[in-house]
């Protein structure tokens, strides 16, 4: 889409020559047999092109805004990374659990299916094809990370317990919702400087969702105790993205889960 501003601008220009032409047209040859051709002329060509331009701005900047919250590139594809697990049985010696790898693509559906929306629909009536971003799901590393030098966005799904770059990233980017894997508990923190913390009594019903900017590229973080806290984390991001990207489109966040017998995840606490 990196041709939708100079579309704008053509889009622009050509609005105000028609009118113009239809002006002209107007007041000095719409009697005429050569005024009707011209308008004629300028009404089939004018008219689609300024539809079209209109509907690929508006997909391009419902697009714009999404792509800003994820931090997607055209270069880099927006990352999944999900938990590994030791397996020393296995050519890899590790391995990837069903039910995190079904989240984990139940989110790059949702995702990709309402990315960007119904403009996309419209815009491929129109023949503006709307490039949907890539979004790869991959195994986190087993060891501990000390650099990570992918330059591209991450969604990260699991907590630091199984998912080294959760650690990394946690531990890199001053959250205000983590957790402290030795007494299995999540840690609050009240500003960014980490000054101060609170123990979550309740853990085990408890999950974080977390928006960072880390050496300039997006981080979003959603675990929680266990597989089903994780997996009600990452619900709660496929369901509510749509309106966090509104809330949150530039600016880094936090919020706080409860997570009901049910499963579901609600906001508990919200930080920004």
């Amino acid at each position: 889409m990196f041709w939708a501003r100079p579309l704008a601008v053509l889009l622009i220009i050509l609005a105000l020559v028609f009118a113009l032409l239809v002006w002209l047209f107007g007041n000095c040859m719409l009697n005429t047999a050569w005024g009707t051709v011209a308008l004629n002329i300028i009404s089939n060509f004018y008219f689609p092109v300024i539809l079209i331009g209109f509907v690929a701005i508006l997909a391009y900047l419902a697009l714009s805004k999404q792509k800003r919250f994820f931090g997607i590139s055209q270069r880099w594809p927006l990352q999944i990374v999900i938990s590994t697990h030791p397996d020393p049985t296995t050519a890899t010696r590790s391995v990837l659990t069903k039910a995190e790898y079904d989240t984990a693509d139940e989110l790059r559906s949702a995702l990709t299916q309402h990315f960007p929306g119904f403009l996309a629909s419209w815009a491929e009536i129109f023949g503006v094809n709307v490039q949907v971003p890539a979004i790869l799901i991959k195994g986190s590393p087993l060891k501990q990370v000390e650099e990570w030098p992918y330059p591209g966005s991450l969604i990260l799904i699991g907590g630091p317990t199984r998912n080294k770059l959760t650690e990394f990233y946690l531990n890199k980017g001053k959250p205000w919702v983590s957790f402290d894997d030795t007494r299995k508990k999540f840690i609050v923190y009240r500003n960014r400087e980490q000054e101060s913390s609170e123990e979550c009594a309740d853990s085990g019903k408890l999950a974080t969702l977390e928006r960072l900017m880390i050496d300039g590229k997006v981080v979003i973080i959603a675990f929680g105790y266990g597989e089903d806290g994780t997996r009600a984390a990452a619900q709660y991001l496929a369901s509510e993205w749509v309106t966090l990207v509104h809330k949150y489109p530039d600016k880094p966040f936090a919020h706080l889960l409860s997570i009901a017998d049910s499963g579901q995840a609600r906001l508990l606490e919200e930080f920004s």
